[in-house]
């Protein structure tokens, strides 16, 4: 049996665009992200979203990850 591989959310947003962006971002410097929560903005205005798309990588790539984050994304989508 495999073991199961765990993963952390690194980002969070109400914004779908923006969790893709930020995953291909991720996947960019060579670390595997995924988006979940994506498919409940289908029923924006009908189910209350109460949890935001978030967006995973695997535990031991978090600290890569935040890293690239705090670098490339949280620096330039200061806003005007």
């Amino acid at each position: 049996m495999k073991p199961k591989q765990h993963i952390m959310c690194v980002f969070s947003s109400n914004q779908l665009t923006e969790a893709w962006l930020v995953k291909e971002l991720l996947n960019h410097h060579g670390i595997p992200a995924q988006v979940t929560g994506q498919y409940l903005s289908g029923g924006l205005g009908e189910l209350p979203l109460d949890q935001p798309v978030r967006v995973l990588v695997p535990w031991e790539k978090e600290t890569r990850a935040k890293s690239v984050l705090e670098e490339y994304w949280y620096e330039t989508s200061q806003p005007f």
